[in-house]
């Protein structure tokens, strides 16, 4: 691809510097076209404009050798204009395709940044707002500590009477002050963290273990739904949903979370997926979810169990796809003590088993 100083170049070494440059044959032309103005009087007119068209050329001659000299052709200035247009050619092929278009990309993001950033983006502002975010969230941790520190015992007391049992023993609740380190609050305190006093939940679920750190797991949310529940009696109703609360437990541990799934369902309404049967049958109503490929689609499918389907569900549950007559029998036993647990807990609040609402 010819450059502008190379095409100046050019243009220059014909009119002035080559063997036959246009310059150093304009004197033989004119003598041809003297002796032609001889024959004919119309070529007396061009003899008249010679000195014209010939101080026209000089002045071409003039600018196109004082533009090639002002012209950078430095290897250096050429690199640098090949790799700004190679980057442009990039930019339309990704934001555009014409420049205008990657220039209204560039204003948008542009506006998006300030956005996000508050119309800042200064290193020193970014770590203000961080310290100052860093401040506040410590003066929650600190609120938040002084009134776990003032929590009354008597709620150890419920934790215990809300928990299921295991192996017979109720789980302990207790609460400690254990020193923890703070998020650093400015620049400097990356090298001196701080510590603060932090209030820690233990559990102990067996007798001849040390207390530890309270699990975060749907049992122990079972248990806290239940005291919440009890402190907000009177309140709104809620929806309450518990994914897979019989992981890791079985026997009469489950039956047990049974129990307090359907007792936390006299105040609200109670969604538990379950594999145990000890556990669905304790439910008001009982929701069979399958899943089915149909093509190349899969399909899910929700079915409301009662009567004979229910048992036969619960069977299956217990003894699997091939489940016979014991098994429906012990789901017929399940579901009979599940309602029986139900009318006993009725009669001693005074409600009638029909009157209450469904879970």
């Amino acid at each position: 691809m010819p450059t502008a100083s190379s095409v100046c170049q050019e243009s220059y070494a014909e009119l002035c510097d080559d063997e036959h440059a246009v310059l150093g044959r304009l004197d033989h032309i004119w003598k041809r076209v003297g002796e032609l103005a001889g024959f004919d009087p119309r070529f007396g007119a061009y003899l008249d404009a010679r000195d014209g068209i010939k101080a026209q050329l000089d002045d071409l001659a003039l600018t196109l050798r004082d533009f090639a000299d002002g012209i950078d052709a430095s290897p250096g200035r050429l690199q640098e204009v090949e790799d700004r247009l190679a980057l442009l050619e990039r930019l339309k092929r990704k934001h555009g395709p014409t420049l205008d278009e990657v220039i209204a990309r560039r204003d948008a993001l542009a506006a998006e940044h300030a956005a996000l950033t508050g119309g800042s983006s200064s290193p020193g502002e970014l770590e203000a707002a961080l310290s100052a975010a860093a401040a506040a969230y410590l003066d929650l941790a600190r609120d938040l500590s002084r009134k776990r520190h003032r929590m009354p015992r008597s709620s150890a007391a419920g934790w215990r009477a809300s928990s299921p049992t295991c192996n017979g023993k109720r789980p302990r609740r207790g609460a400690s002050s254990t020193p923890r380190t703070a998020m650093p609050s400015g620049p400097s305190a990356a090298s001196t963290p701080r510590s603060s006093s932090c209030r820690q939940t233990s559990e102990r679920t067996r007798a001849c273990w040390r207390a530890s750190p309270l699990a975060a797991n749907s049992r122990v949310m079972l248990a806290l739904k239940t005291l919440d529940a009890a402190a907000r009696d009177g309140a709104a109703a809620r929806t309450l949903i518990f994914d897979e609360v019989d992981a890791g437990i079985g026997g009469r541990v489950a039956s047990m979370v049974g129990q307090k799934l359907a007792a936390l369902g006299e105040r609200h309404q109670v969604l538990c997926i379950t594999h145990l049967p000890q556990v669905a049958a304790c439910g008001r109503t009982h929701f069979l979810i399958q899943k089915a490929t149909r093509g190349r689609r899969t399909v899910t499918t929700v079915r409301t169990l009662s009567g004979p389907e229910r048992v036969d569900e619960l069977a299956r549950m217990m003894g699997g796809a091939d489940a016979g007559e014991k098994a429906r029998a012990g789901a017929q036993e399940l579901l009979d003590a599940a309602r029986a647990k139900g009318e006993q807990t009725a009669k001693a609040k005074g409600e009638s088993p029909r009157g209450r609402k469904q879970k």
